[in-house]
């Protein structure tokens, strides 16, 4: 199967760094490598305000 990568570096003034390869597949564009790895802040009903009105279930 055929992919496409991309790699972001993070260089940050304190001298950490953060790498992330993001691997896409061709035909698709789905990305390969992320699509079980969602931190818990990224879920809109995490800390979500009681007047939002976006609705969590889509």
């Amino acid at each position: 199967m055929e992919h496409l990568e991309i790699h972001y570096q993070f260089e940050f003034n304190d001298g950490q760094v953060a790498e992330y390869p993001i691997i896409i597949d061709a035909e698709t564009l789905n990305i390969q490598n992320m699509q079980n790895h969602k931190p818990e802040w990224t879920d809109l009903a995490y800390h979500q305000y009681s007047h939002c009105l976006l609705n969590y279930e889509y």
